[in-house]
């Protein structure tokens, strides 16, 4: 977005707040360390109206201007509005009206998303933390209307994150709270990718894994547990859309007798490709089968795999590879060499990734941002 225009854009957000019908509001615009007119455009709208108030700090990131203007906030409720969408005039008086007294819920009203080519769809979910877990994120922050206790229960935003803030706060939310979905259009989100400021165009769409694992894997429980973990290999298989391959290399890992079981990690194939592995591997209890609605790639169906797998060593294999002994001697003596790790390219053909487990834990897993294996995935 051009600069000259950005000053404008707050605006309309303002104006879209304004113009709300629930008028029992204060908005707090925090600056992050913007270098154009948009601090003095927010003065004057605040010497119009006295419940706008700014607060400028230097740049430090859209978390951590968050959390600061959530530490200022007077009121019980909180909602948050991004400077380049706006809400309706109903937003606000919706969702107070959904959300009562009623501490144990936050609300969402439904946003409406222009499309780059000018048409419109809706975002309309109602969700549990079941569906967030699937990978989307289905409930959008400026659509959100929470209490502030709630927020301090959780520790606000993960300032650490660079991307999927928004829903990596939403999760630990539902773990807590009841997400209830208003009917009510409350906001108008211009989806159109002209703005090279976002996040969305400036960082990587890796981070998703990150906020994924930090709900779905316990390290501190994983870090207890290690003590039980035998001598020998879990082997672990990510697979989308090739169950027959997926199959072949399972019967092959059980025929080895260092394998101590098997997860297999199944990325967004069609379920009915997931029940075929399930039903064929059901008579084996070292077999599991775990379905994922999204593909979070090989280093994080690794760090999945700790939770089900017993052995020291965790060894992912390709979808149809079946390596003998022998390379699984070498891959695990080379990975002790490396520190606990390797991947590919410097495993054997068809391992793409070797780790100790207690290395795993220790680090807290992969770096699944830049993630070597992410373009093979």
């Amino acid at each position: 977005m051009p600069v000259r225009d950005r000053a404008r854009v707050v605006g309309l957000a303002i104006d879209s707040i304004v113009a709300q019908r629930y008028s029992n509001w204060e908005l707090i615009v925090v600056d992050d360390g913007s270098t154009d007119d948009t601090p003095a455009v927010v003065r004057h709208r605040a010497t119009q109206d006295s419940r706008i108030r700014l607060i400028a700090q230097e740049a430090r990131g859209v978390s951590a201007a968050r959390n600061r203007g959530i530490d200022a906030a007077a009121g019980e409720l909180v909602a948050f509005l991004d400077s380049d969408n706006t809400w309706t005039p109903e937003h606000l008086a919706a969702a107070v009206a959904q959300i009562g007294d009623n501490s144990r819920c936050a609300v969402h009203t439904v946003v409406r998303i222009r499309r780059s080519d000018g048409t419109f769809e809706f975002a309309a979910e109602q969700v549990d933390l079941a569906t967030l877990l699937e990978g989307r994120n289905a409930v959008d922050l400026n659509a959100l209307v929470v209490w502030r206790s709630a927020l301090a229960d959780i520790g606000g935003f993960d300032e650490s994150l660079k991307r999927w803030v928004d829903y990596d706060l939403v999760l630990r939310l539902a773990k807590r709270l009841e997400l209830r979905l208003v009917p009510v259009i409350g906001v108008d989100y211009d989806h159109r990718l002209d703005s090279l400021d976002r996040i969305t165009t400036r960082e990587s769409p890796l981070w998703r894994r990150v906020v994924l694992e930090r709900a779905l894997v316990d390290w501190e429980q994983l870090a207890h547990r290690l003590p039980e973990r035998v001598d020998g290999v879990s082997v672990v298989i990510r697979t989308r859309a090739r169950w027959a391959a997926t199959l072949a290399s399972v019967r092959h890992a059980r025929t080895l007798s260092t394998v101590v079981d098997v997860s297999v990690v199944d990325a967004a194939s069609p379920r009915a490709e997931t029940g075929i592995l399930a039903l064929a591997t059901s008579a084996d209890d070292n077999v599991s089968v775990r379905r994922t609605a999204w593909d979070g790639g090989v280093a994080l169906s690794t760090e999945l795999a700790l939770a089900t797998s017993r052995a020291r060593v965790l060894v992912a294999l390709e979808p149809g590879a079946t390596p003998t002994l022998e390379e699984l001697s070498v891959a695990i003596r080379e990975a002790a060499a490396a520190g606990g790790v390797i991947r590919k390219p410097h495993a054997p053909d068809g391992i793409v990734l070797v780790a100790d487990a207690a290395a795993l834990v220790a680090s807290r897993g992969l770096d699944l941002v830049d993630d070597p294996l992410a373009a093979a995935e």
